[in-house]
């Protein structure tokens, strides 16, 4: 018995360390915002007027929304630290999406990656909440699974019925996986601990989609709502949309 009662309060000594550990750890995480301003090249992009993509086709824009997803953290010290449960949906027509906070362990950050789109284990994860809610309309279906990025507008070179130009990209199977690794390396290190609520500022320039890796010309490929060539076209494209414009 006496074994047994030394055995079981050593049992909860250990529990309470690792219960005051867990604690401490939570402790030292601190909150870095990040803030995005969607451009049209170099002017702020609005919704709905009109614009010239870098081939030189007329575009209009309505809808642009896209997934940032499985942030993490490169150090100073070449030490990463993957960011659990961070998945954001950001809206050209919701300014409030385009400023959220990631919460991440003391030290001097270097590099902040990210992913624009879905990973596969949640595309195969049934019904979700909150940012992946099928409710917010950035889903397929069970087999297609999310839509990572959305474009819609009209351009009058484009052949589809009432000019549309329309661009769902997704795709997380072998062969037509879009998903695209965004990594901004940081002018100096932020030091992140706690004394100040940090910032990083991000630019997304929209024009970056129809050039860089494959120029699309408006009147030839102004559709896609599935996976397949045309939308690993434009995610090679828009993987470059993103830069580090300023650090608060």
């Amino acid at each position: 018995m006496m074994q047994r009662t030394t055995w079981n309060l050593l049992l909860a000594a250990v529990l309470l360390c690792a219960v005051q550990a867990c604690k401490k750890t939570e402790r030292q995480r601190h909150e870095l915002a990040v803030s995005i301003g969607h451009t049209a090249g170099a002017s702020p992009l609005a919704l709905g007027t009109s614009l010239t993509t870098p081939a030189g086709d007329p575009l209009t824009i309505n809808v642009f929304r896209y997934y940032l997803s499985n942030f993490s953290v490169l150090y100073r010290n070449g030490g990463e630290q993957a960011l659990p449960e961070t998945y954001f949906l950001v809206d050209q027509a919701q300014p409030a999406s385009q400023r959220f906070s990631l919460f991440i362990p003391s030290g001097e950050v270097a590099e902040l990656r990210f992913w624009i789109g879905v990973d596969s284990t949640r595309n195969v994860s049934g019904v979700q909440t909150g940012a992946l809610d099928p409710a917010n309309g950035m889903f397929w279906t069970w087999n297609s699974g999310y839509i990572f990025a959305k474009l819609e507008g009209r351009s009058a070179v484009s052949p589809a019925p009432l000019g549309a130009v329309t661009y769902h990209i997704g795709g997380f199977r072998t062969g037509q996986n879009a998903l695209r690794q965004v990594r901004l390396v940081l002018p100096t290190a932020l030091l992140v601990d706690g004394t100040a609520l940090r910032e990083l500022v991000l630019s997304a320039d929209v024009m970056k989609w129809f050039s860089g890796a494959t120029d699309l010309r408006l009147a030839t490929e102004p559709f896609t709502m599935e996976p397949g060539p045309l939308a690993l076209k434009v995610a090679d494209n828009y993987a470059r949309m993103f830069v580090l414009k300023e650090v608060k």
